[in-house]
């Protein structure tokens, strides 16, 4: 009896650290000095906090994380530990993962031009996650306005801009947030949030790329081309250097610097093939290559040389080949290969091989056909299915 109230009552000293521990390591955590237990404490929090770090450049919810570690170190991380109710949790999940279907499949019909780019889809998913999980009551505000069935979107963007606007710490993960909601279907109001977002993070690399990508599309051509300098001294790996001379050289090509352009997407080509050769089995690696021939096939066609640009597109679309082959699930992957096939095809018209460019186009309709059908919701799938048909259509018709 006597050992059992002193268990009971060592077991109300221990602290929160301990009472986490399996019981086989209580008691050697109980005979630890104190300067170790501050240690290993310490320790926990450095590496909470780093994992912090990370998150905190792409998600708000990651910069609360931050802030709340530092704010109440002990409630913050006692959180982690916290066992949820698992059914309750369940269900939370499925509600959640069904309000991020509601608001992506609103926002993906507001779409306007040509389909989404996979990495900005991405970026709009990452978003739409990201505020569904936000506890903030603007964010839980604007969720509501998009999941109902009369919500209104543009007020629920208006509620997420006022509350960006009054954050502090958190403003720019907000403002880019908004971007990434909104971009492909308001240009302005996309350009003005990652306006915003660059200003509080002016040294970020992504905040740079994305407002130089949002400027090009607004037709501020000067006020990209500024930014070149700030995304290349940011960029603070390969595949960030990779990105840094791909947007260098896309906005070289439309102000017409043909020149400079090239030797931009030769510098990510070279970096690139090195990459995917150190990571052959990295489909990201890949298809970045499968990215770099074809915008210097670009620069080529521009440039008047068809047989360089044919070369370039051509290594294009045998690495698509491989990485659809491999991942036959994969929707980017198919969507990549249908347009490097009429990329391709669209060459081989202007080099006046009409034949050759039917057969191309013959090859990505089945590809379009099968995305349009597993996605009959999504304008941009649809919207390339009609492209197809209507340049397959033009193009036998010059054959008649």
């Amino acid at each position: 009896m006597a050992h059992q109230d002193l268990q009971q009552t060592t077991t109300r000293q221990d602290g929160f650290w301990i009472r986490q521990l399996p019981d086989g390591l209580k008691e050697p955590a109980r005979r630890l000095p104190r300067w170790a237990r501050l240690v290993v404490v310490c320790l926990v929090l450095f590496l909470l906090a780093n994992q912090g770090a990370e998150l905190v450049k792409n998600t708000a919810q990651g910069h609360r994380f931050i802030v709340q570690l530092f704010a109440d170190p002990i409630a913050t991380v006692s959180k982690l530990f916290d066992e949820p109710d698992a059914p309750a949790t369940a269900r939370q999940l499925m509600e959640l993962a069904a309000r991020q279907a509601r608001i992506e499949a609103k926002l993906d019909a507001l779409a306007e031009g040509d389909a989404p780019s996979p990495e900005q889809q991405e970026r709009r998913k990452d978003a739409v996650r990201d505020l569904v999980a936000d506890p903030d009551p603007e964010a839980s505000a604007a969720v509501e306005e998009l999941t109902s069935e009369n919500g209104n979107v543009e007020n629920a963007v208006a509620r997420l801009e006022q509350d960006a606007r009054n954050a502090t710490a958190e403003g720019a993960a907000k403002w880019r947030r908004i971007g990434d909601l909104v971009a492909g279907f308001d240009t302005a109001r996309a350009l003005h949030a990652y306006e915003e977002a660059h200003h509080l993070q002016p040294d970020d690399f992504w905040m740079a790329v994305l407002l130089a990508r949002q400027r090009r599309i607004a037709g501020d051509l000067v006020g990209a081309l500024d930014l070149l300098p700030t995304i290349r001294r940011a960029a603070s790996s390969g595949r960030e250097m990779f990105i840094a001379d791909t947007e260098s050289g896309q906005l070289h090509l439309v102000s017409g610097n043909i020149g400079v352009a090239r030797a931009a997407l030769e510098r990510s080509l070279e970096l690139l093939e090195q990459l995917a050769a150190s990571n052959p089995g990295s489909a990201e690696a890949q298809r970045d290559l499968s990215v770099s021939l074809e915008r210097l096939g670009d620069v080529e066609v521009q440039a008047g040389d068809l047989a360089a640009a044919r070369a370039a597109h051509e290594r294009s679309l045998e690495v698509r080949e491989q990485l659809a082959a491999s991942n036959p699930g994969s929707a980017q992957a198919q969507r990549d290969l249908s347009v490097s096939l009429e990329r391709l095809g669209d060459l081989e018209e202007r080099a006046r091989d009409i034949l050759r460019a039917v057969e191309l186009y013959e090859r990505s309709l089945p590809i379009a056909e099968a995305l349009a059908t597993s996605n009959p919701s999504h304008p941009g799938l649809q919207r390339d299915l009609e492209i197809t048909q209507r340049r397959l259509a033009a193009l036998r018709g010059k054959l008649e």
